[in-house]
């Protein structure tokens, strides 16, 4: 009777442990989810900010700069015999306001 007791109590030892590792595991699923979530939910805000600021002013300005300084260097490059300075960014600046009505449009 003794052993029969002895077993019933390893075997609610073994059944606790597995009980307390399974609680550990669901606890730390339920953080990675919640992490998850926060950030599927700070990804969706940051894109909708993003999408606002699309039509802003620094937003437009700051792409015709981009765009103006990529049109500068393939007009030096295809045009090495133009010195004009102000001629080549006039240029790069009709370039770059073309490129942004075309992705406006």
């Amino acid at each position: 009777m003794a052993e029969n007791n002895t077993q019933s109590a390893e075997c609610l030892s073994h059944l606790t442990a597995e009980l307390e590792a399974l609680r550990q595991e669901h606890c730390a699923l339920k953080s990675a989810s919640a992490m998850l979530v926060k950030t599927i939910e700070q990804l969706t805000t940051e894109n909708s900010r993003l999408k606002d600021s699309r039509y802003s002013d620094d937003y437009k300005k700051h792409w015709r700069m981009v765009f103006a300084g990529q049109a500068m260097q393939s007009i030096i490059e295809t045009k090495p015999n133009f010195k004009d300075v102000v001629e080549i960014s006039k240029s790069a600046f009709i370039v770059a306001d073309s490129m942004i009505e075309q992705i406006s449009a």
